[in-house]
């Protein structure tokens, strides 16, 4: 059962940045590599997500309890940015509801310093995370 909740989830499009080629194939290799139903988790956040490859989606499914839910939010909104360039969606599965909440609460944060680093660097203010269509998962 997934925990149903409103979030953004990235489109493929120009105003959400393409990462580099090499990132994207690494992307694939991983989602090739795993069989269905497979995990696999960020190191650093010890974020896990389920591999549902006929759905060509990430289910988040675990969080350890030691991580900060910024570094989870960061983790989870970069997977998301990033595999939807090659076609896959991130969602959030299994997981307690007020993790999930607590997540997504650390989005408009991610936002502002993510246009803050832009400004500083004399890029468009326009973050990848304000420019994504909603969706109910």
């Amino acid at each position: 059962m997934t925990h149903k909740t409103k979030f953004r989830t990235p489109l493929a499009d120009a105003k959400n940045p393409k990462p580099e080629e090499s990132v994207l194939q690494w992307c694939e290799n991983l989602v090739a590599a795993v069989k269905h139903k497979g995990k696999w988790a960020i190191p650093r956040s010890a974020v896990t997500f389920m591999i549902d490859k006929p759905a060509k989606t990430l289910w988040l499914t675990d969080v350890a309890k030691t991580t900060p839910t910024r570094i989870a939010a960061s983790d989870f909104f970069a997977t998301a940015h990033v595999f939807a360039h090659i076609g896959w969606r991130v969602k959030f599965g299994d997981i307690a509801p007020e993790l999930a909440d607590a997540i997504k609460a650390e989005e408009a944060s991610l936002d502002t310093e993510n246009n803050l680093a832009r400004e500083a660097n004399n890029e468009s203010s326009a973050s990848p995370l304000t420019k994504i269509k909603p969706s109910i998962n």
